[in-house]
């Protein structure tokens, strides 16, 4: 498990170390005023362990470093060149920015470098890999699923409509996903427990004036309580309900097992009863499918005031000067 962050100049301003409290459990949130770095954070962290180098060279920081519980580092040292810079420009066009990445071991009584990537700020030079089959094994073996703030899910558009029927197309994949689980036998009784999950807290939600069904004939769908018992279209539901049903089944049947979470303002859309049960609902998924979280959010509520399970980048970031 992810046992440490610690993030130098991140800006260029704000050194940070954020300790994941394994003590307290997997669940970890951070929290700040705006402008501290909270989807920086998660956005460097994803970009560290998927090997999205482009991420590492386009946010400005000096050096981070992720560190777990079986005593290896993961360290990106991040150098921008100035000696070509133009001062005339308030903002500099394709700066240039040489990126290292290091796995270290901590075991021994010295620190052995394990792997090294070094990606050059000249376009036209190779990058240059020691280790690659230990950096390999270890991104492997240190996964992590991403969920972004719900409005990046969508692709960019100028009409509300057309981001509806962006969450509508997610959900009716979704459906295609369940009855296809439901209607193989291996594949089913693999996931009995993540669809009892699943309807569980879809139930215990309360959609309004409305409930789930779930067959292998249609996957799952959501009856209106009138008299006629009306189909309800996955198109008509709130923005709320779609983003519970997109968190809970992209946690629940999507991410691998046992995988690093990181999720962007999950409270986004949500009533507060919903925030104050948020905690209870990612305890349960952590407990079938094995997850550790770090989560960014301006909720207490997501946490239900449970500080200890907090790093605020605000205070952590005064500790630093």
């Amino acid at each position: 498990m992810l046992r440490k962050i610690t993030i130098k100049k991140l800006y260029n301003l704000y050194d940070y170390d954020i300790d994941m409290g394994l003590n307290n459990g997997p669940i970890h949130f951070i929290t700040s005023p705006n402008g501290y770095g909270k989807t920086t954070i998660l956005e460097l962290v994803n970009a560290m362990l998927t090997s999205h180098h482009d991420d590492l060279l386009r946010i400005p920081f000096e050096r981070i470093s992720l560190y777990f519980d079986d005593d290896l580092e993961l360290r990106a040292d991040r150098k921008q060149h100035f000696e070509d810079v133009d001062i005339s420009l308030d903002v500099q066009e394709n700066p240039k920015v040489e990126l290292v990445v290091r796995l270290f071991s901590h075991k021994a009584e010295n620190v052995e470098t394990l792997g090294e990537i070094c990606v050059p700020y000249e376009p036209d030079q190779l990058m240059k890999v020691d280790g690659r089959g230990n950096i390999d094994m270890f991104l492997v073996s240190k996964t992590c699923h991403y969920l972004t703030d719900s409005r990046l899910l969508r692709k960019k558009t100028d009409t509300a409509v057309a981001e509806h029927e962006m969450d509508s197309m997610s959900l009716n994949v979704y459906v295609e996903r369940l009855k296809q689980i439901l209607n193989d036998p291996t594949q089913h009784a693999a996931n009995v427990s993540r669809i009892e999950v699943f309807k569980k807290i879809v139930d215990r939600s309360d959609f309004s004036s409305k409930y789930l069904e779930i067959n292998k004939l249609f996957g799952f769908r959501f009856i209106a309580k009138d008299e006629l018992s009306t189909k309800i279209s996955l198109n008509s539901l709130s923005s709320g309900e779609k983003h519970l049903l997109i968190q809970v089944f992209e946690l629940l049947f999507n991410a691998q097992q046992g995988t690093l979470v990181l999720i962007d303002e999950p409270e986004l859309s949500f009533h507060m009863m919903w925030q104050v049960n948020y905690l209870k609902m990612i305890q349960e998924i952590a407990h079938v499918r094995g997850f550790q979280y770090l989560i960014a959010t301006h909720s207490p509520h997501i946490f239900n005031n449970m500080w200890s399970l907090t790093t605020d980048l605000y205070t952590n970031s005064l500790g630093h000067e």
